[in-house]
């Protein structure tokens, strides 16, 4: 690792205003101690940890290390089945949201940003750093293709690894060799590059002579598909028509069918790991990329999001009476209240929308702790400004949304957002408005009842909503 390199971007993320120098101190002593297959796809919770550091400061600081080329982002669709990451992207909107196919599993599963897309982190290549070669053997390969955040079961860990019976690594516009001798059963030949297999059927009397099989590995897949083959000693050659190096498995499918069968019907246990619904509601990464250059055709599916909106009671009549100066600096504190409000409790601020905000959060547990806490802080700021006319209305709602970019930036789309605005309309000055979802949400009860507040409930008729929604008014 580059030393002078290092320091220079340690500096450099100590200037930023919400860094804490001596936790940047201490990852920047730490870094050139970690060993190559550390200071790739860093789950950022696991990291803090292993090292004793607050989860939350270091997050901030790995998002602010992006900022500065010390990190760069890593997106893995991970298979919910085994753990494999073989989608993996370095922009989040190159993420699929598509059904994603699993190679090894010979399944796909619905793509949402919920629970299935880790997002990690690596030290940049400008650091000098060297980063793990996948293609160097079949371990490091499998391993590059496999998600570090499955604990138990995993495959490997149930024989899986024995199955494998041959690895070759191929450059790019070159005929590769895998020898193996086949017995009589299923194989399978992998390409996790380009997510591709051919099925190989081992059968009848083994032959004495060699068999020698051409492969093309195309962007497509593999061709052939499928194979039909003698038991005895098989050549395959492998034409590598990608653009870039890439490797194939030999894989005895009969032996691999014999583990994964009772695998699939065991429980998985994960480590927490950063998701991507998660990521998108850090207000850190919101703040620092929002120029980023998003696809605009991007749309990343969140099964379940939390959407608060906000207006201001008020300061349309405040602008008459105390003048456009004072309005404006006592709205500014506003919104700085509110935006710190919504990172304190894991949000992310979307939009603001004249003297009104959107925001997202994980989970309605956040939401809610956010806007009771608004509430309050609002009414000693109301206090403090002279402005006793004002008032925070805020409405909650939670429900699947499409995560997209409006306006070059990201933003949200779907009827629930616009239930979410719908909810805020019902509330007057001080009120907290929310859904039968929220309502119902886990640990939403439990902060209702710990805060002593009461709720009454309503049949509403919404706007663009075809059928009256059960909605409830917070009160103390």
């Amino acid at each position: 690792m580059n030393r002078t390199v290092l320091d220079q971007k340690i500096r450099a993320l100590k200037l930023f205003p919400r860094m804490k120098a001596a936790e940047v101190d201490k990852l920047g002593a730490l870094l050139p101690t970690l060993g190559e297959w550390d200071l790739v796809r860093i789950n950022p919770l696991a990291f803090a940890q292993q090292h004793e550091f607050d989860p939350e400061v270091l997050l901030d600081i790995f998002i602010h290390g992006a900022k500065i080329g010390l990190f760069d982002f890593h997106y893995g669709q991970i298979c919910a089945s085994c753990g494999g990451s073989e989608h993996a992207y370095s922009r989040l909107d190159a993420v699929s949201s598509e059904q994603i196919p699993c190679t090894v599993c010979s399944i796909s599963r619905e793509a949402s940003m919920d629970d299935f897309v880790e997002v990690t982190f690596e030290c940049s290549e400008a650091l000098g750093v060297s980063h793990p070669e996948p293609l160097s053997g079949l371990e490091p390969y499998l391993r590059s293709y496999r998600s570090a955040n499955l604990l138990s079961p995993n495959l490997e860990s149930m024989g899986a690894g024995a199955s494998m019976k041959g690895f070759a690594a191929i450059a790019p516009d070159v005929k590769g060799k895998l020898e193996a001798v086949l017995e009589v059963g299923q194989y399978r030949l992998l390409n996790l590059e380009s997510h591709s297999q051919l099925r190989i059927a081992v059968e009848g009397s083994p032959l004495a002579i060699e068999q020698i099989v051409d492969i093309d590995l195309m962007e497509g897949g593999i061709s052939p598909l499928s194979l039909v083959l003698r038991p005895g000693n098989v050549v395959f050659h492998l034409n590598n028509r990608l653009k870039a190096a890439t490797g194939i498995v030999l894989q005895n499918a009969s032996e691999f069918l014999k583990i994964a069968l009772p695998y699939m019907r065991t429980e998985r246990v994960w480590r927490p790991f950063l998701t991507g619904k998660a990521f998108l509601n850090n207000q850190s990464f919101r703040e620092l990329f929002r120029m980023q250059a998003w696809a605009p055709d991007m749309k990343l599916k969140i099964k379940s999001l939390t959407v608060l909106f906000t207006d201001l009671k008020g300061s349309t009549d405040m602008y008459g009476r105390v003048g456009d100066i004072t309005a404006y600096e006592v709205v500014q504190k506003h919104f700085n209240l509110l935006t710190e409000v919504v990172r304190e409790f894991h949000g992310a601020l979307v939009k603001t929308m004249g003297d009104a905000i959107m925001a997202t959060f994980s989970n309605s547990q956040e939401g809610v702790l956010a806007s009771l806490a608004m509430v309050e802080r609002m009414k000693k700021l109301d206090s403090s400004s002279g402005q006793t006319e004002l008032g925070i209305k805020i409405g909650l709602h939670e429900g699947p949304a499409l995560a997209v970019t409006a306006d070059d930036r990201l933003d949200y789309f779907g009827q629930n957002i616009n239930l979410a605005a719908r909810v805020q309309g019902l509330a007057e000055a001080g009120e907290v408005w929310i859904t039968e979802a929220v309502f119902n949400s886990p640990g939403v009860p439990d902060i209702l009842q710990a805060s002593g507040l009461k709720s009454e409930t309503k049949m509403a008729t919404l706007k663009g909503i075809v059928a009256p929604t059960p909605v409830y008014r917070l009160f103390s």
